[in-house]
């Protein structure tokens, strides 16, 4: 079968690496990849027999930036919500150029919030079957992340210029003459979708990311060296960030060290913002470790994970929010229990008292408990973590994964050629001419009615040359 997977960045940690795992798998399987990417990678062309890349992600992100800072309405951000609509139509009119070459039998999409979105989806959605696996809650609620944890908001990024998403994305699949295949990696997130479910769209469907073995557990462990009882290791991205509730494990360690000082725990925390430190050494500060990053794109490699997970006895992911870390399923793959925060799809994969511990998210005092426990039984440990290995082998492994995955490409394929003479002809703008669908643009200025935007943006239209143009 011919699979495209499309996504922002060809390879990195969560969506990116998901991606990147399944079109690896795939293609080792026989299938016929073609890898299609918004960044510029020499590794994805070294490693696909087909890989291409069609845009740039950080320049849209950056087209964001410009009018946030705009006031909403001025002729400034007009300007500048024009300029990125023609740079996402640019991205757009690329990638479906190079899909018309290639001629995919089904098109896997992955994060695309960046660089189209639904727009981007819809556009797909009228000449090939598709499936979009959402990492987040972005295809349900047009935000990346934006999560309600006790009435305090967190948005780490807001895709859309509008200060409110003008409808629901589901909304723009309804003219497609067939249905959107959307998965998720949790069922909890499934659950989100289908509260808002649509007729325009498959009903959602959990399938967890591939993730593959990241190794062998080591015989020696990393606390024998740092003469320690315990190794705890945390994989966050941003220190910095609030959500991943790296306050929580500073607090749980100082509480550990004050209650039980005979226990000695050590938690090593990888991170891509250096917490202020420059050096790639490990550093001790008050028993917690820091390692800075081993790789120069931010991400620390495969190689270096495993070596990490295999010197460590326990996984922490303290997250006020997630959705279904893969950091979980790559120790779990390498018999490592798991604490986590019973946040998210993070239930679903720990099992409390079986393959981890489950605690309240923001609670420090639990957290330290979970690690006393941790620490002073090794023998506990090592069943949580044959469970966890076991786990990962009856619901995660990239066999069980692989098959689900085909399962769907084929359902979707036989319905798409079922009803092929359907399919709704090229346009100029898929084939590949840089221009915008003037009737997007119309739906602005139906939105815009309402503020008294219409005037303004008369004017801003008349720069536009393919407005009023079949």
């Amino acid at each position: 079968m011919k699979i495209a997977i499309v996504s922002e960045r060809a390879r990195g940690r969560g969506a990116s690496e998901a991606s990147w795992n399944l079109a690896t798998k795939l293609e080792s399987e026989g299938h016929d990849i073609g890898y299609f990417f918004a960044e510029q990678s020499e590794l994805a062309h070294s490693h696909f027999r087909l890989a291409r890349e069609f845009g740039s992600w950080e320049e849209t992100n950056f087209d964001i930036r410009k009018i946030r800072k705009c006031k909403h309405g001025t002729n400034k951000w007009l300007n500048e919500l024009i300029a990125r609509r023609n740079n996402l139509a640019r991205i757009k009119s690329s990638l479906m150029a190079h899909l018309s070459q290639f001629n995919p039998d089904i098109v896997h999409v992955h994060n695309v919030g960046a660089v189209g979105g639904h727009n981007l989806v819809a556009s797909l959605g009228r000449l090939y079957p598709v499936v979009w696996t959402a990492h987040d809650r972005y295809p349900f609620e047009l935000f990346h992340n934006k999560w309600m944890i006790d009435e305090r908001e967190f948005t780490t990024w807001e895709y859309s210029p509008n200060e409110q998403p003008a409808m629901t994305g589901f909304e723009m699949f309804k003219s497609l003459p067939f249905k959107i295949q959307i998965l998720t990696p949790s069922n909890w997130l499934t659950k989100i979708g289908n509260s808002q479910f649509s007729s325009s769209i498959h009903p959602i469907t959990t399938i967890p990311n591939l993730i593959p073995e990241m190794g062998k557990p080591a015989v020696k462990r990393l606390a024998q060296s740092l003469g320690v009882d315990l190794v705890g290791l945390s994989v966050i991205t941003d220190t910095d960030y609030e959500l991943k509730g790296f306050s929580t494990i500073k607090q749980a360690m100082k509480q550990l060290k004050a209650n039980n000082p005979d226990k000695k725990v050590a938690t090593v925390v990888t991170t891509t913002n250096h917490l202020g430190l420059s050096d790639r050494n490990i550093y001790s500060l008050f028993d917690l470790f820091y390692l800075g990053i081993l790789t120069d794109n931010g991400y620390l490699s495969k190689t270096d994970m495993s070596k990490l997970y295999a010197g460590s006895d326990v996984l922490i992911v303290a997250s006020l929010a997630e959705n279904m870390p893969n950091v979980i399923i790559e120790a779990s793959s390498m018999s490592i229990p798991t604490i986590g925060t019973d946040v998210g799809g993070i239930p679903e994969v720990v099992q409390d008292g079986k393959t981890g511990w489950v605690i309240p998210p923001e609670n420090a005092e639990s957290l330290s408990i979970a690690l006393t426990e941790a620490a002073g039984n090794p023998d506990m440990r090592i069943e949580m973590g044959a469970n966890a290995k076991e786990s990962y082998e009856c619901s995660f492994s990239p066999t069980v994964v692989l098959e689900q995955h085909e399962e769907i490409y084929k359902k979707c394929a036989s319905e798409y050629h079922k009803n092929s003479w359907f399919k709704l002809p090229y346009s100029e703008m898929e084939l590949g001419a840089t221009k915008y669908p003037a009737q997007d643009l119309d739906q602005r200025y139906e939105n815009m009615s309402r503020s008294g935007l219409r005037s303004k943006l008369n004017v801003r239209l008349s720069k536009l040359p393919f407005i009023g143009k079949s």
